[in-house]
């Protein structure tokens, strides 16, 4: 609604995670939150370039010291703007290939995820 809003809710998100640590905060269909910046699209104003240059900023920001565990999952990695997969950020890529079991999929995370 106004300028700047969506960049002071992530800001309160986080700070309201680093007042809940230790926590995990948890991002669905991440590719949406955080395309690659710079595209053209319907985006005239910028909001999707602030928002994920301030996601940027507050997951550096919560490695000083804080017990935050960001898990971020997409169906479409290609689309993440680069900067998220860097080391210390979305560093680990873990793929869960289909599988209509809950069993299943349970088995394949834990056995990706092992150490």
């Amino acid at each position: 609604m106004y300028v700047g809003q969506s960049e002071q809710n992530v800001r309160d998100l986080f700070d309201r995670a680093r007042l809940a640590s230790p926590c995990i905060l948890f991002f669905d269909e991440l590719d949406s939150l955080a395309p690659r910046r710079g595209r053209t699209s319907s985006d005239s104003s910028g909001v999707s370039d602030r928002l994920v240059s301030q996601l940027l900023t507050e997951i550096d920001q919560q490695q000083q010291d804080h017990h935050i565990f960001i898990i971020g999952a997409t169906n479409r990695p290609d689309l993440l703007d680069d900067a998220l997969l860097r080391p210390g950020r979305f560093d680990k890529l873990i793929y869960i290939g289909i599988s209509n079991a809950h069993d299943d999929r349970k088995q394949m995370f834990q056995a990706l995820t092992h150490k």
